[in-house]
Formats: C-alpha cells, sequence, structure tokens
C-alpha cells in the first residue's frame, strides 16, 4: 500500500511547482468576507479565502487564502467578492507581523 500523500507529491515532483499557495491578505475596509469567497484579479477567479479575522496588532481585518501563482507575490494588490460585496486585498508574506 502506497503512503498517504505519495501520488500528490510525485505529482508535484512530475510538474516541478505548484500551482496555487497559501498566503496571507490585509483587507481593506471593515466588511469581513465568508469562508469560501472568490479571489478576483483582472476579472478572473484566482483563488479562494481559507479563514479571516480581525488582527488587534494591525487593527485591520485579515484573511489566509489560496491563490494562484500568477498573484502570489507580496503587494499584490486583488479583490474578493463575497456576497455581493466586494473588497480590497493586498498579499503579505506569512506569518503576519505588526507594521
Amino acid at each position: 500500500m502506497a503512503d498517504l500523500g505519495q501520488e500528490v507529491i510525485a505529482r508535484l515532483e512530475a510538474r516541478g511547482h505548484v500551482n496555487r499557495k497559501l498566503v496571507g491578505l490585509l483587507l481593506t475596509g471593515t466588511a469581513c468576507p465568508a469562508t469560501g469567497a472568490t479571489i478576483v484579479a483582472a476579472q478572473r477567479d484566482v483563488g479562494w479565502i481559507t479563514s479571516v479575522t480581525y488582527s488587534p496588532a494591525r487593527q485591520q481585518n485579515i484573511a489566509l487564502g489560496y491563490v494562484r501563482r500568477e498573484v502570489w507575490d507580496p503587494g499584490t494588490a486583488l479583490e474578493i467578492v463575497s456576497q455581493e460585496t466586494t473588497i480590497g486585498a493586498t498579499v503579505v508574506e506569512l506569518p503576519f507581523y505588526p507594521t
């Protein structure tokens, strides 16, 4: 019997890279997107939100989300579409450190 996850690792080694990555997001405004909300760049779906919380250290909402490789660089501006609301977001390095 193969080890759990072995197929995923074999695919990763064969392709040479991953297509999505978990990133930190700084959110603008006070709206809080729902888990699973769509992350958008240039009117194209590029990922989804996995979790959201308020950061007392940063005094703003922060989130984690999976995004495509073309938008995962820190400083990239994105939008989150949640319940017919659009929320601005910026990709940051993890872990979240206070500014």
